[in-house]
């Protein structure tokens, strides 16, 4: 999507994930398309479903984000 390069101050390369290609995220998609309701594309989206729904608490999986994303606008503001 666009947002990301609407979001002048992040500096994403400081984060531990990356944006999939496009091509991979379609043939999931498409390949689910009338077989399952929702579809999570890549092994790492999926780990990061999986903690986020069995292991991890909405507060630990809330403060882990948040982390992340105050690390990349930090390297941003030095």
């Amino acid at each position: 999507t666009a947002m990301p390069s609407t979001m002048e101050h992040m500096d994403w390369g400081k984060m531990p994930i990356t944006m999939m290609d496009v091509t991979p995220v379609v043939r999931s998609a498409l390949s689910s398309l009338g077989k399952t309701s929702s579809v999570i594309p890549g092994l790492r989206n999926n780990v990061m479903a999986f903690l986020s729904k069995r292991v991890m608490s909405r507060q630990g999986m809330a403060s882990m984000f948040g982390g992340m994303m105050a690390n990349a606008l930090a390297a941003e503001s030095k």
